[in-house]
């Protein structure tokens, strides 16, 4: 049987409903619980296939930091958000990991190329169905307001389910531009990878010096050259002499950026 997104697997689930009763309006974001292995997304859908444990529970995507499986057809009822208004109007996806990840656990690099490697499909899935590229909270749930959203929310919601996740420290500032698509060129996309290992290293108290690419003869950060390329900063101000002046990113505008990852995290004083 085939899924909906070419080149995507499709390992249909045991549980779930045929049909919704009620029209697409969220992207509902979960935790496997599972650990963060090459091989999560196919052994957590080879599960929802044939749950040993009798549990009735599934989700339309399984995704770990190299591939997607669908396991539920979009226009299928997953059963994975509690008894409320997220199986139905829901299209669930299980990340592999925890919710008691800190915000530096997902900003690592399996988690950065998970985002990367389902972006594609959820992209898909929203302009479809015309799903804003926005998180909203269980009270924006209780409006009707479409967008991106959690289980934990679905629960503050209407109950049904005593899930938390993903958790709070799930990283949407980072998370919803990588899958809209602002800008991730390769160069990007390495500059992302080397700041999450400094930030790591950083928080965790040990020499980062070495983990982000120095070029000193212009005495800049490599290889962004500029950070209004990166939607993931703006928050970040940028002088014409530096980051919004295509001259390169300055060593103390990756300390502000730096410094406030490490803040996010609050592993730091």
């Amino acid at each position: 049987m085939a899924g909906d997104f070419p080149g995507v697997p499709f390992v249909q689930a045991k549980y779930y409903a045929k049909g919704r009763t009620a029209p697409l309006k969220w992207i509902v974001m979960h935790t496997m619980e599972a650990h963060e292995l090459s091989t999560t997304a196919e052994s957590t859908a080879a599960y929802f296939a044939n749950p040993g444990d009798g549990r009735t529970v599934s989700s339309h995507l399984c995704v770990d930091n190299n591939s997607v499986v669908q396991c539920v057809l979009e226009k299928d009822t997953a059963y994975t958000a509690g008894g409320n208004p997220g199986n139905p109007q829901g299209f669930n996806v299980e990340q592999a990991g925890f919710a008691r990840q800190t915000r530096a656990e997902w900003l690592d690099d399996y988690s950065i190329n998970m985002f990367m490697v389902e972006a594609p499909v959820l992209r898909d899935v929203a302009l479809r169905y015309s799903i804003p590229f926005e998180y909203v909270n269980w009270e924006g749930l209780l409006a009707g307001k479409k967008g991106f959203t959690t289980h934990n929310d679905c629960r503050l919601a209407w109950g049904g389910t005593t899930h938390t996740d993903p958790g709070s420290s799930f990283p949407w500032d980072v998370f919803l531009p990588i899958v809209e698509g602002q800008g991730m060129t390769p160069e990007q996309w390495e500059w992302l990878q080397n700041l999450s290992r400094t930030v790591r290293a950083m928080a965790e108290g040990k020499d980062s010096a070495a983990q982000v690419k120095y070029n000193s003869s212009t005495g800049k950060y490599d290889p962004v050259s500029s950070l209004s390329l990166l939607p993931f900063w703006t928050r970040v101000n940028q002088t014409s002499g530096g980051g919004g002046g295509g001259g390169g990113v300055t060593p103390a505008e990756v300390a502000v950026i730096v410094r406030t990852e490490l803040d996010n995290t609050r592993l730091t004083s």
